[in-house]
């Protein structure tokens, strides 16, 4: 162990944290990276490096295999590696005003064919609305911890909130009356400090009721207004308990993920990522608003102020989504296409006209 090192390193941490207000599994991964380019330095100081080295681990990360099992590092392993050694010597330099070979630096670039095809790579498909139902069905709600653990999952399906905020949420925040959650940035960790009035995406009634139930369960239970929704450790507080004991709220988001994934294995499917589920929620806004206004209502909801953040991050469609639209697009005949367009236009009808004229279809 080289002190030196230990020490910057020491010091690279409190920057990351207090500066950049990294979280911990974003500081992890680049104390990671310090940790592999160290080794092979062979443990001397970080500002020492040279050209020769600095090639030679890029060689190295290009050829190395993957711990996965992979024949070679992904794209992206190699660009984020990269990535964070070169804002690591950066800071080196600006903050510490230590003398590095910028030569050395510069040479810690990913090739053009790893940036080319971790920009070319096909497009995941985000998870659908019959793997977010599969997940909730095979979670257990026998016991207190189960059922949070199911609202929880049942939560972001049906406000598409961020990771962060859900898990400072606090009871007095849910407006079951409403079906809105209102996300008070002085007390709920939302991007960029925003105070949003989340309203209940149309999921389903059965997913509603998964959260009233937990929400409904948190306040007959005892939780004070200002307790967690999603307590590391819910208790229930029985009648006359004077017990004062605050219940905590989660430090990191990994119980949360943790949740998710194992979820997930319960119903035997893949990974699904938290924060995937707005895309889902994004393309099934895309399927139903009949309006540009209702999209800008939808888009507004998820948090996104301009409707080009929604579409551009969210809304985009996987290869396999495209290719079936528009294989549908080419079979559809002109009469299904005519059946499309009055469909479209009764939508775009005020309620109390489409409930006239539903009323005169089915009396004719």
């Amino acid at each position: 162990m080289n002190p030196w090192n230990e020490r910057l390193r020491h010091d690279y941490i409190e920057h990351l944290s207090d500066a950049k207000k990294h979280g911990d599994k974003t500081i992890d991964a680049a104390m990671r990276h310090l940790t592999e380019l160290e080794r092979y330095m062979g443990g001397k100081n970080f500002e020492s490096l040279t050209k020769s080295q600095a090639k030679a681990f890029n060689d190295h990360l290009h050829q190395r295999p993957s711990k996965a099992g992979a024949d070679t590092l992904s794209d992206s392993s190699i660009v984020h590696t990269l990535s964070d050694l070169k804002a690591f010597f950066d800071w080196l330099i600006t903050f510490k005003k230590l003398k590095v070979d910028l030569e050395a630096v510069a040479r810690l670039t990913p090739s053009p064919r790893v940036v080319i095809g971790l920009k070319t790579q096909p497009d995941k498909a985000p998870p659908t609305a019959d793997k977010i139902r599969q997940m909730l069905a095979a979670m257990a709600d026998q016991t207190v911890f189960q059922r949070r653990n199911r609202a929880l999952v049942a939560l972001i399906y049906l406000t598409g909130m961020r990771v962060g905020a859900v898990i400072s949420l606090r009871c007095k925040h849910v407006k079951l009356a409403d079906r809105q959650i209102l996300q008070n940035a002085r007390e709920v960790n939302t991007k960029f400090g925003k105070n949003m009035l989340t309203s209940w995406f149309p999921v389903g009634e059965d997913i509603q009721q998964i959260v009233v139930a937990w929400v409904r369960e948190r306040l007959e239970g005892g939780a004070d207004p200002d307790a967690p929704l999603f307590p590391a450790r819910p208790r229930f507080r029985l009648p006359g308990d004077e017990t004062r004991e605050k219940e905590a709220f989660w430090k990191t988001s990994q119980p949360l993920r943790e949740v998710f994934r194992s979820a997930c294995r319960s119903a035997d499917i893949d990974y699904i990522n938290p924060h995937a589920v707005r895309d889902t929620l994004m393309l099934l806004g895309l399927e139903i608003c009949a309006t540009w206004e209702e999209l800008k209502a939808w888009s507004q909801n998820l948090g996104h102020e301009k409707l080009d953040t929604s579409l551009v991050h969210y809304g985009k469609l996987d290869t396999n989504r495209q290719n079936t639209l528009m294989q549908g697009l080419v079979r559809t005949d002109l009469t299904v296409r005519d059946e499309q367009e009055l469909l479209m236009l009764y939508r775009r009808l005020p309620a109390k006209k489409r409930a006239s004229l539903l009323d005169v279809l089915t009396l004719g």
